[in-house]
């Protein structure tokens, strides 16, 4: 055996068995209690800039942030908002990047809606015409944006456009625009076409879609000579009887598609209640047969314990006979 095998190899420590890590209750904070701990830790937070001084890294950016959106921020400027068309309401200079027809000061609504996060070190920009329609839908007065918003509108007659591209308007926000009652209505349209699940253009087939072909003789070059070939026939435009009664059949489709979202909404609410109210009854007969399981278990220990105690009276009885007897 060589010197190598004959090496006393050291024994394994033995495994340190791992606890099982025991799930802490999450403690329960009022709203008092939440909005204690936020005052303090504001409080903090001010005493650790005092603490670090006016030249720090964190009060030296905050600085610089607020110096930058005073600086292009103005209250009552003399010019309107370019976007919706607001006379007198504060305004945010976009600049660079962030619109395309920058520089230019625009009210706070459509900067919230142009530039999410304007003044923070994380704003956003969106597309030209992702803006275009959340600004169409901002115009509307929709509680939540919609896609090409802008399209269903110029089904529906309407046409969206910015208030430095047009002369009309009052002062007031998107009064450019007209009767704002009936954007509202195709932006009530729009969010009931999005809940059902229908986008803004009906669905057509490729047979549709696929133009009339006739033939014709047309004069080829190559050949110098005219040859029998197949023309495609030009689509006509649907009138506006055929775009209105093709609406029409869209938002009936439309009213089915909801009465169906909440007829089976409503089956499965039922289906989970049956489902609850089974469960129920199958705990409380689980529970029933548990407790008349106990109760019969009972009895038998007070029936064995009778019995014992009935065998040993009998055992005694015998020993005493015999004692007698033996007397």
């Amino acid at each position: 055996m060589s010197r190598r095998n004959r090496r006393i190899r050291p024994e394994a420590a033995p495994a340190t068995p791992v606890e099982a890590s025991v799930p802490v209750p999450e403690p329960s904070v009022s709203a008092d209690q939440l909005k204690a701990l936020t005052d303090r830790l504001a409080v903090l937070e001010r005493q650790q800039q005092t603490d670090a001084g006016p030249w720090s890294p964190v009060t030296a950016r905050r600085r610089e942030q607020d110096a930058w959106l005073a600086s292009n921020t103005r209250t009552d400027g003399p010019d309107a908002c370019p976007v919706c068309g607001r006379l007198g309401d504060e305004q945010r200079r976009l600049v660079g990047t962030m619109f395309r027809f920058s520089p230019a000061w625009v009210c706070l609504a459509c900067v919230d809606v142009m530039v999410p996060g304007y003044g923070t070190a994380c704003f956003t920009t969106r597309t030209m015409g992702e803006t275009l329609d959340r600004l169409a839908c901002l115009a509307a007065g929709m509680d939540r944006p919609t896609r090409s918003f802008r399209a269903l509108a110029a089904r529906y007659g309407l046409t969206f456009s910015l208030a430095k591209d047009s002369d009309v308007g009052d002062g007031t926000a998107w009064s450019h625009l007209g009767d704002l009652t009936l954007w509202r209505e195709v932006g009530v349209k729009a969010l009931r076409r999005d809940d059902a699940g229908f986008g803004v253009f009906p669905v057509v087939s490729a047979s549709v879609l696929r133009p009339e072909v006739e033939f014709k003789f047309v004069y080829d070059a190559s050949l110098g000579r005219r040859s029998h070939t197949p023309v495609a026939k030009p689509m006509d435009p649907p009138s506006a009887t055929q775009a209105a009664a093709r609406l029409a059949a869209e938002e009936t489709a439309i009213e089915a598609a909801l009465v169906d979202q909440e007829r089976q909404a409503a089956e499965r609410a039922e289906e989970a209640a049956r489902r609850a109210e089974r469960a129920r009854i199958e705990a409380e007969y689980q529970a029933a047969v548990r407790a008349q399981e106990a109760l019969f278990e009972q009895h038998r220990q007070e029936l064995r314990k009778a019995r014992a105690k009935v065998l040993e009276s009998a055992d005694t009885r015998a020993d005493f006979n015999a004692i007698v007897q033996g007397l």
